[in-house]
């Protein structure tokens, strides 16, 4: 096996002198893969229709020759100066009336007819240029698609196109304003000329702000398949991907349509957990099952300046599944907005401290799998990321579209606390290859969602179930029942209503709302043979049970000796709730550790901050403490990486990796 490692390289910069020294380092490195051209479309096309591609055949010559393949990039997220000052139109217009201007990237609009036959243009001009060069393994459409400093496209064009969706949508004014309840607040619409996209943050209707997320993503999705049928209009069987698409798309509906799935990630070793750097592989290795992620950008030292964790990370990545990497980037540019990044080279040019880590960290990849041939990591867990229903839950509030966030984030957290690994899957997967399904949150149960659901629970599944679940309409409007819609009899309970326990949103000072205190509030039980107080916080459902058994009772206040977390069996399997936004840390991990032993999936009790993994017969394990860490373990095998499984026990020092092959004899004792 080889993992591919590189960077990104920007060789509109330097000369052909410089850029062969570059390969020369490069190879030297062991770096085999570059990504070039995402910020170039000025040294392509200096003036309309005026094509300049000779520098970057000359860089693909030099790369080739020092057995450096590449990962064509087109320029589409940096229109340049003669393009936008034909077509101010083009030019991105912010949701309070200010047009952008030149000089930054992203400034654009990817909805814009104009602007989009241009991206076509280049994308397609640039395959027919380069489709020679037998060392393009792939292409990234563009950069970052969706993160714009200047927030999501409102110009009159974007306008005109929300309401064609709008009018695909619901047919008729009287039909939007029955699906988006406008009766509230006056907003009832007369004409569709009247009608405006909506934005986070700024107390908008829920529907509307959720419909024009939802038109936002089609924009960028539809924008970004524009440049891929450029390139396949050459190259028809292109690889085609793109980099760290923003949450304000639907990111598996985005990655389905290409080849491969690509994340920006840079961790943060100071500021940022485990389970967080793990978030992101887990999500992205799911994205395209089968399809190992790739990583296009991350950091080339972090942890700086006590010390460079490239390595540890890179290990890191590699065991959550990922065979391409590439750091951001090779060399500092010397002017422009982003000089002063971390890079492999510094300004100087010269091959230094970080050059050199980077040299030994692909020998020692290269040296360890080279005789290894390893699949994806397999796991019995999933937890459930629906984009769609991310924004039905937002209800136009940046507030709640964090704690949506943080309620994936956190239960992926407390699955790794039991040595549970999981992949972050769409609500449209398949539930039937892991034993355990969590939905931490799931405003919207669709039909076929909820139909999946009870099959997967009645052939033996088990699944938990949290928070304001199944009593949204899918536009964002409470239905008028009890939830969980399509699922009572699954879950065997009713969901009645809730009581906000405290709450992140600044409220006005005569907002007539009780907010209380959550330390109020407290449940009890007992888990695994443990007596249990735990403590929600956020939001807290009032549930009745209907045949489900009640694990953990309120034990104060409005809801004292009403369930609170419960557990019913629907055929062969289990179907599990707790009904809360949040619930600390503790008593999570005590009853995903209940529900785990229901479902059979096996748990390994870690030290904190330390992650185990398995790709094939290789078991990887990480140390992401700042001291040394032992514990005992049942794994078995010889260490190829790391000497420090001895005797049924793991001693890590600070920041290290072991990797045990695990089909492999120790040697024995003389």
């Amino acid at each position: 096996m080889k993992v591919n490692i590189g960077s990104a390289y920007y060789p509109e910069d330097w000369d052909n002198e410089r850029i062969e020294y570059d390969a020369f380092l490069m190879e030297e490195a062991g770096v085999n893969v570059v990504r070039i051209g995402e910020f170039a479309w000025s040294r392509m096309e200096p003036e309309e229709g005026v094509y300049n591609f000779q520098w970057l055949h000359d860089t693909c010559d030099i790369l080739e020759k020092h057995h450096v393949n590449i990962i064509m990039c087109t320029p589409c997220a940096t229109a340049p100066a003669w393009l936008c000052k034909k077509y101010p139109e083009i030019m991105r217009l912010k949701a309070d009336g200010h047009r952008g201007t030149f000089g930054t990237r992203q400034h654009t609009c990817s909805s814009s007819v104009t602007y989009r036959h241009y991206a076509h243009q280049i994308s397609a001009k640039m395959a027919e240029e380069l489709k020679g060069h037998k060392n393009i393994v792939a292409w990234q459409l563009d950069n970052e698609i969706g993160h714009s400093s200047m927030g999501n496209c409102h110009c009159p064009e974007c306008q005109n196109n929300f309401r064609k969706f709008l009018k695909e949508k619901y047919g008729t004014i009287q039909a939007l304003n029955k699906a988006w309840g406008t009766i509230f607040w006056s907003q009832e619409y007369s004409s569709w000329e009247e009608v405006e996209l909506g934005y986070v943050g700024q107390k908008y209707d829920s529907t509307r702000v959720l419909d024009s997320l939802l038109f936002w993503s089609k924009v960028y999705v539809d924008y970004a398949l524009i440049q891929a049928d450029g390139i396949r209009k050459h190259i028809p069987d292109a690889k085609i991907g793109t980099n760290n698409l923003s949450g304000l798309i639907d990111r598996y509906d985005m990655y389905r349509k290409l080849d491969f799935a690509g994340v920006d990630f840079y961790p943060r070793p100071n500021m940022e957990k485990m389970a967080r750097v793990c978030y992101y592989s887990d999500l992205y290795r799911a994205i395209l099952p089968g399809k190992a992620p790739w990583i296009l950008e991350s950091a080339t030292c972090p942890g700086s300046p006590d010390r460079n964790l490239l390595r540890f990370f890179m290990w890191n990545f590699i065991a959550r599944g990922h065979e391409t990497i590439c750091y951001f980037h090779w060399r500092s540019h010397l002017s422009g907005y982003e000089k002063n990044h971390d890079t492999i080279l510094n300004y100087t040019g010269k091959p230094r401290g970080r050059y050199h880590e980077l040299a030994r960290s692909i020998k020692e990849a290269d040296t360890i799998l080279k005789k290894y041939d390893l699949p994806l990591p397999e796991v019995e867990t999933a937890v459930v990321l629906d984009y769609k229903d991310h924004w039905n839950y937002c209800q136009g509030f940046w507030e709640r579209w964090k704690e949506y966030e943080a309620m994936n984030c956190l239960a992926h957290e407390i699955l790794m606390k039991n040595g549970i690994n999981s992949d972050i899957i769409s609500s449209d997967d398949d539930f039937s290859k892991y034993k355990l399904v969590v939905i931490p949150q799931m405003s919207h149960f669709r039909k076929e969602v909820a139909e999946k659901i009870r099959k997967y629970v009645e052939k033996g599944g088990t699944v938990l179930l949290g928070g304001k679940s199944g009593i949204f309409d899918g536009n964002a409007k409470f239905i008028p029942q009890a939830g969980p819609e399509h699922l009572q009899d699954v879950f065997g309970i009713s969901i009645e209503g809730y009581y906000p326990l405290s709450t992140p949103e600044v409220l006005d000072a005569f907002e007539p709302r009780e907010i209380h205190d959550g330390g109020d509030i407290a449940v009890t039980g007992k888990l695994n043979g443990k007596k249990i107080m735990g403590q929600p916080s956020n939001h807290v459902m009032e549930i009745d049970s209907m045949g489900a058994e009640s694990l953990l009772t309120h034990d104060r206040g409005l809801l004292k000796g009403t369930p609170y977390c419960t557990e019913n069996r629907f055929g062969k399997g289990y179907a599990f709730y707790f009904a809360s936004t949040y619930l600390d840390k503790k008593t999570y991990k005590e009853l995903l550790l209940h529900i785990a032993k229901k479902a059979k999936v096996k748990t390994v009790i870690l030290p904190e901050e330390v992650e185990m993994i398995s790709r094939g017969e290789l078991t990887f394990v990480l140390n992401h403490n700042n001291k040394e860490v032992s514990f005992d373990t049942d794994v078995k095998g010889k260490c190829i990486l790391g000497d420090f499984l001895k005797d049924g026990k793991f001693t890590l020092p600070a920041r290290e990796v072991c990797i045990v092959d695990t089909k492999a004899k120790t040697a024995k004792k003389k």
